[in-house]
């Protein structure tokens, strides 16, 4: 069992590399923001960008181990769609980590100077590679995982979702929320119990316009997680209807420019919402 609460590898700007107006397809938004023109990958941006995947990689490995073991048993498989107790929640949570592990490498990417085309390219092919990894080997031959073929299936939906966005940015996404402080439930960075699983919520939201154009900061959500019934076992699913926002969004309404720059905390949905249960 296990949840991403946050991967990110590097919190860069989102740079265009277009001549003519016409925004990054990363931004959820259009921004007035006039930013500078890269053309070709830089090299100290490109040394900054191997030296925050390899802290990350080695700070995520570490949580792997530390979270779940090592993975020093027989290769075997795992039914996680309805024998894990979480009522796919863990399913749900891989689509979204692959969702915001492509938005955020591309991102990474164009800020070294990467072309659009090849900035999708490498960050899909990335996030593909290491949600692959955590899959096989690790959990295939962890003794407490498996191999969850639903997971790695969720893992390329959520990849697959990612490039869409990335296509198309629109004023759609996917975001997830906690119900109470991660970091003060958990003691490493992947969800370990059932419990931990239920603090997420996982969102999909809708950003209209209005009066406001782009500084307009709500968005609406429709989310999904689940909490346990009064045995404390049994899992129960929850749908969520939220109003919300992010804190670029409340940013941009002072601020595009310093919008743009923390555009990479618009995963984290800040929301008011009614739930139903669904057992």
């Amino acid at each position: 069992m296990k949840k991403i609460v946050l991967l990110l590898c590097l919190s860069a700007q989102t740079l265009s590399a277009e001549p003519a107006a016409k925004p990054d397809s990363v931004l959820q938004y259009a921004s007035p923001v006039t930013l500078p023109s890269i053309s070709k990958p830089k090299a100290p941006r490109l040394l900054l960008l191997g030296a925050g995947h390899a802290v990350a990689l080695v700070y995520t490995y570490d949580q792997t181990q530390k979270s779940w073991g090592g993975s020093t048993g027989k290769f075997h498989f795992k039914s996680d769609w309805t024998r894990d107790g979480l009522a796919q929640n863990d399913e749900v949570s891989h689509l979204v980590v692959g969702y915001t592990m492509t938005k955020e490498f591309y991102r990474a990417y164009r800020w070294a100077g990467f072309s659009p085309k090849k900035a999708k390219i490498f960050s899909a092919l990335e996030s593909a590679f290491l949600l692959t990894v955590v899959e096989v080997p690790m959990d295939a031959f962890n003794t407490t995982q498996g191999f969850g073929v639903e997971d790695l299936i969720a893992d390329y939906a959520g990849v697959g979702v990612g490039l869409l966005k990335l296509n198309h940015p629109g004023h759609w996404d996917l975001k997830a929320s906690a119900k109470a402080n991660p970091f003060s439930s958990q003691k490493h960075l992947f969800s370990q119990t059932s419990e931990q699983f239920d603090n997420f919520i996982f969102w999909g939201t809708y950003r209209p316009q209005l009066k406001w154009d782009d500084r307009q900061p709500f968005s609406l959500g429709i989310g999904y997680g689940t909490r346990r019934a009064s045995n404390g076992i049994s899992p129960w699913r929850e749908l969520y209807f939220g109003l919300g926002t992010t804190l670029p969004d409340i940013i941009r309404i002072f601020s595009p420019k310093m919008a743009h720059t923390l555009e990479v905390l618009d995963f984290y949905y800040l929301n008011l919402n009614l739930h139903a249960t669904i057992k």
